[in-house]
C-alpha cells in the first residue's frame, strides 16, 4: 500500500510528464499488472484515468488563473494534442476548457468544480 502512495504522490507531481504504466513500474520496481489492479482497490481509479483527472484538475487551474491559450494549457498538464485535451475536457468536465474558462467565476454558471490554488 505505501508504494501505491508513493506512485499516486508522484503521478500528482509529475501530471505534466509523459507518464505510462510500464514507466511508472520499473521506476517502483513493481509488476504493471499488480500495480494497475492495487491502483484502482486502493484510489478507486484506474492508473490512466487517475492521471487524466490530475491533468484536468490542474487544466483548470491554469484556465481560471492564467491567460495562457487552451494550447499553452493543454502542453503545460500533459496533453500532447490540444484536440485530444479538448475532447478529454469535455468528457470529464461537460464544457469545452474555453467554455470552462469563460463560464469560470460568473455567478449561477455550472463548474463541476471549482478550480484551487
Amino acid at each position: 500500500m505505501e508504494t501505491i502512495l508513493r506512485i499516486q504522490k508522484y503521478l500528482e507531481d509529475n501530471y505534466s510528464e509523459e507518464i505510462t504504466l510500464e514507466e511508472v513500474s520499473r521506476r517502483f520496481y513493481i509488476n504493471a499488472f499488480y500495480l494497475s489492479h492495487s491502483f484502482k482497490k486502493l484510489t478507486g481509479f484506474g492508473f490512466k484515468e487517475y492521471l487524466i483527472l490530475q491533468r484536468i484538475s490542474r487544466a483548470k487551474d491554469f484556465l481560471f488563473h492564467t491567460p495562457d491559450d487552451i494550447t499553452r494549457v493543454s502542453l503545460n498538464v500533459g496533453f500532447n494534442n490540444v484536440n485530444h485535451f479538448i475532447r478529454i475536457f469535455k468528457k470529464y468536465e461537460g464544457l469545452t476548457p474555453l467554455q470552462y474558462r469563460k463560464n469560470a467565476g460568473k455567478p449561477g454558471k455550472r463548474l463541476s468544480n471549482p478550480p484551487s490554488l
